[in-house]
């Protein structure tokens, strides 16, 4: 499983306020003097930041960069924002982010994420299937797919944190990435975490419609609430979840599990779902 989609993917730029119950994942990426950065120490001493992605071929990437530059000195000034920017170019165009960034003369912190690096680790170590999850928008999982296909030709499953009704964090919407990806050659797509499997049922129908390799999903169990030591409480039980998944299921989901709030037990009942549902 690749780490990195836990992070975040898009051409639109994202807001990131860290409050008491949230962090990044942690990811290594590096800076421009090679040195490696964990993203889930980023931060900004309380104040926001904005996390965008971008790549030297990617015109509306730069383009929002841009202006953002324009504005740059006066929104920190006002509010002590900062922007970092993450670049996702491939390893033959690296070597081309330092000019680029030096040349526009931004003054973001820029990051560099190889994604060749990590697949080519995961191969040496004998992995037999890709996989890209958790992603908050599709121009990341487009990276792995391109990657990946340069090194290998092992399967690669891709999926997308959506809302309940399909759109991303980060601009788009599910129904038209997964249509995109698959054109892309990925084995597999569709959503994972995002909210309760109660709250896909359409969404899964409308992935169906507009794709024809396998679709994975693998929603949480429910919507979590937080207790009072600040951990996150899951509502939905096992069975109640395998019945929602059963739905899906119906819907033409073809690959099913679970991920934030289920354990063992909600795959044991998955197993079973024709025993109760």
């Amino acid at each position: 499983m690749m780490k990195l989609s836990k992070l975040m993917s898009a051409v639109a730029l994202c807001l990131v306020s860290l409050g008491a119950y949230a962090q990044l994942p942690s990811v290594q990426l590096k800076d421009l003097e090679g040195k490696t950065v964990n993203t889930a120490e980023l931060s900004n001493n309380g104040k926001p930041f904005v996390i965008s992605f971008f790549a030297t071929w990617c015109k509306p990437c730069n383009r929002e960069l841009k202006a953002i530059h324009e504005q740059y000195a006066d929104w920190q000034e006002e509010t002590g924002m900062k922007v970092i920017a993450v670049s996702i170019d491939q390893a033959q165009n690296i070597n081309k982010v330092k000019p680029m960034v030096d040349g526009e003369g931004w003054e973001y912190e820029v990051l560099l994420d190889a994604y060749k690096e990590q697949i080519a680790a995961q191969l040496e170590a004998g992995v037999d299937l890709l996989v890209a999850e958790t992603m908050l928008g599709v121009t990341e999982p487009m990276a792995v797919l391109d990657a990946a296909r340069e090194l290998c030709n092992l399967p690669v499953m891709c999926t997308l944190t959506v809302e309940s009704d399909g759109s991303l964090f980060f601009g788009g919407n599910i129904y038209d990435s997964a249509e995109l990806l698959e054109e892309m050659g990925a084995d597999a797509v569709g959503i994972n975490c995002s909210t309760g499997p109660d709250q896909l049922l359409s969404v899964v129908e409308n992935i169906r419609k507009r794709i024809s390799i396998p679709l994975i999903v693998k929603p949480n169990a429910g919507n979590p609430v937080i207790d009072a030591t600040g951990n996150p409480v899951y509502s939905m039980g096992a069975e109640e979840f395998s019945c929602h998944i059963k739905r899906l299921i119906d819907a033409g989901a073809n690959l099913v599990g679970g991920c934030c709030g289920t354990t063992p037990e909600y795959i044991k009942q998955l197993v079973k779902l024709k025993t109760f549902c």
